[in-house]
């Protein structure tokens, strides 16, 4: 499994699952064509509930895992990709500026090697 950080992503929503905690967030972008788009994530927590709200901003990391589903609408076959953050812990957010920066080293307590 590949470590994934988030940066500066917007909190959608928290919600509870069998198994924990999920945080909806996307991050906003803004390519050539002028037409602001959204990369959403959902980040997965074991244990108590993070301490976010929606609308906050966050960054975080953890593992990163896809899947892709097919769904239908008005008998056109689509398929999207769920953008899964597994087993993720908070990193400093733009509110806590005390808070360590985003770096794996940080984030999992071990060096990342460098190729």
């Amino acid at each position: 499994m590949s470590k994934i950080i988030v940066e500066n992503a917007t909190v959608e929503r928290v919600f509870a699952s069998k198994t924990g905690w999920g945080v909806a967030v996307y991050e906003s972008y803004t390519p050539k064509d002028g037409q602001e788009r959204r990369t959403r994530f959902t980040l997965w927590f074991s244990g108590e509930r993070p301490a976010v709200e929606s609308g906050q901003r966050v960054s975080a990391s953890g593992f990163f895992s896809a899947r892709v589903r097919s769904y239908e609408v008005d008998g056109e076959a689509r398929h999207a990709v769920d953008i899964n953050v597994n087993s993720a812990r908070l990193l400093a957010t733009p509110e806590d500026p005390e808070a360590a920066p985003a770096t794996f080293e940080h984030a999992w307590h071990e060096p990342t090697e460098r190729f």
